[in-house]
């Protein structure tokens, strides 16, 4: 999401589409105010926020509607677009994943997702992230414990040489392909580190990523991964380009 800035809710512009900030869910809302002057915000649905429940307005003009809409699965937040969820869970099925390592699990909407498919699909699902016991949505955080040993949440470290051996581990263990996917704090970083570990055949993928070196937001471009770049194959580029996802298969 390109946004120029955050801005206080003072500066908000009445009844103009703007991306709208809860502390935990952007949407795109417009802002109004009551006849004793009370600023008030509708939000897609038509569900009225209070000038209290909101904390920042953002807007850039290039920056086309439907993407200012972060979403909830299951009620929990989850820092990707509908499009881009429902092309990871596409990719998860088309490739046929039997191991899911997602690094940042942040609230764990996403992962509440690929938990649900490891249930029915027998796939194997690991999330990693140092601050997992913080953020985690707790019925995420029990269903995956659940589950355990076919899925689990570790609140680890992902530089940790112990957590990069424990995936590695379950790489080289898994019958079948494997698919790491970087979206913590520095996916170049995750990405070089992670990358070696894969087999041939199994897939890579970065969140927040941009073809375009020019774009405002994204916090990976092909200059931070251009090693992996040269050394796989490059897939479905032209299906993920309305999305922030770079998806590379180890060859």
């Amino acid at each position: 999401m390109n946004y120029q800035q955050w801005k206080p809710l003072e500066e908000a512009p009445i009844g103009q589409t703007v991306a709208v900030n809860t502390g935990g869910y952007i949407f795109p809302g417009l802002f109004w105010r009551r006849p004793d002057d009370a600023l008030y915000c509708q939000g897609p649905y038509g569900k009225i926020y209070e000038r209290e429940q909101i904390e920042t307005w953002s807007w850039s003009a290039t920056e086309p509607e439907a993407e200012m809409l972060m979403v909830k699965p299951h009620g929990i937040f989850c820092a990707h677009w509908w499009n881009e969820i429902g092309h990871l869970l596409n990719i998860v099925e088309d490739y046929d994943i039997k191991l899911f390592v997602e690094i940042g699990v942040l609230d764990g909407g996403l992962a509440a997702l690929l938990i649900s498919a490891a249930e029915y699909s027998g796939m194997r699902y690991i999330g990693i992230d140092l601050q997992a016991d913080i953020y985690v949505d707790k019925q995420v955080s029990k269903r995956a414990w659940n589950l355990i040993p076919q899925c689990a949440i570790i609140h680890g470290d992902v530089w940790d040489e112990k957590a990069v051996r424990m995936i590695s581990n379950a790489v080289q263990k898994t019958e079948g392909r494997s698919m790491v996917y970087c979206d913590g704090g520095d996916k170049p970083r995750e990405a070089a580190l992670y990358w070696p570990i894969l087999r041939p055949g199994d897939l890579l993928g970065v969140h927040d990523y941009s073809d375009d070196p020019g774009a405002i937001g994204p916090e990976v471009y092909p200059t931070d991964v251009i090693d992996i770049l040269r050394a796989g194959k490059r897939l479905g580029q032209a299906a993920l380009a309305d999305t922030r996802i770079l998806l590379m298969e180890k060859t």
